[in-house]
């Protein structure tokens, strides 16, 4: 199942958006706000039912 959270400043809210299908990973890096590397997880998988328009326009918004 994915929750997600739009961004810290919503407070605690999280929104379900589905069951999902894991596919593979990768291991990766990415740079901080200070250029450090960060060790990440990239996650592939496929949503069993598309997430509906509204809400994934509400979650991509600024």
């Amino acid at each position: 199942m994915l929750f997600v959270k739009k961004n810290d400043g919503e407070g605690s809210d999280f929104y379900y958006l589905g069951k999902m299908k894991y596919n593979s990973f990768e291991n990766t890096t990415m740079k901080d706000k200070d250029g450090a590397d960060v060790s990440v997880v990239n996650i592939q998988f496929d949503m069993e039912n598309p997430v509906p328009q509204n809400r994934f326009n509400y979650l991509e918004s600024p």
